[in-house]
């Protein structure tokens, strides 16, 4: 089943936005709105004031929030989870879903288990890994200990926070693109990160350890066909400016992502089960 979920912007025209969503959801339902701060050049906390209107349309609707974050001390200024629990704790109270396993931050993890409204997902779990390999473990001191040539592994290490975590995957998609500014005023930095992970093996590895969370794509690959999608931002002046390509967000490769992870499923299940 394709859950859709509203992306929206929490810095400006807010009060639109809730708007819309009122009228939107009664035609057309999603589930809950995603926040990715760097795509619209807008810090997270800015929920906690201009984007009050839609953490109130969210509370109405008994909507979760899904974020793109970043954990503390990294370069995307945006996307601090940080922030995000400043937020858990203020009124109305919400549930909300940090995203990328925050960057493997195990602080991150031990202050998320302390709230009963946040969680922590999976997405870009493989990509996550093999950056790890590549930067060592000094780059990032308080990094979650594990075998990280390994994402089964990683996972696994993960279950001490059985109550916090959620699986989410980035795959099929296998390669993430983008070209936009990662710190306030900063110049667009390319980004291109691959993944070589074998999926069905990871979903065995997950069905293995006795996993029973909710599953669901983020980042897709894009189709022969579809255009890939333009980032526009407000600029200066207040016109609307195109901030850079970014694949990973169409939806024919969405609605194929979902039925990828529904045709694995069966055969994930009588895998682990036989052996």
């Amino acid at each position: 089943m394709f859950i859709p979920f509203a992306m929206v912007d929490t810095r400006r025209e807010t009060r639109r936005q809730a708007r819309m969503l009122e009228q939107q959801i009664e035609r057309q339902r999603f589930y809950g709105l995603k926040v990715h701060p760097r795509a619209t050049q807008a810090r997270l906390s800015t929920l906690g004031r201009e984007g009050r209107p839609l953490r109130e349309f969210a509370r109405a609707c008994d909507l979760p929030i899904l974020f793109h974050t970043a954990y503390r001390g990294s370069p995307d200024c945006y996307s601090q989870i940080s922030n995000l629990l400043v937020i858990v704790r203020a009124p109305p109270r919400l549930r909300f879903y940090a995203t990328h396993f925050c960057g493997f931050h195990e602080p991150s993890f031990e202050e998320v288990a302390r709230y009963k409204n946040v969680w922590i997902d999976s997405a870009a779990l493989s990509i996550g890994c093999d950056l790890a390999c590549r930067n060592p473990a000094s780059t990032n001191p308080a990094r979650l200990r594990s075998y990280y040539r390994d994402p089964s592994k990683v996972f696994a290490d993960a279950r001490r926070y059985p109550e916090k975590f959620m699986w989410r995957t980035d795959n099929p998609a296998r390669r993430y693109v983008s070209h936009s500014s990662i710190t306030l005023g900063g110049p667009a930095v390319h980004l291109e990160l691959g993944s070589s992970i074998d999926m069905a093996a990871a979903m065995c590895a997950y069905q293995a350890i006795g996993f029973k969370g909710s599953i669901r794509p983020d980042q897709v690959p894009l189709l022969f066909g579809e255009e890939r999608k333009q980032y526009r931002n407000y600029a200066g002046s207040g016109e609307m400016a195109t901030i850079g390509p970014v694949t990973g967000y169409s939806k024919q490769a969405r609605v194929f992502a979902v039925a990828y992870m529904h045709g694995l499923l069966p055969a994930i299940v009588s895998h682990v089960d036989a052996s």
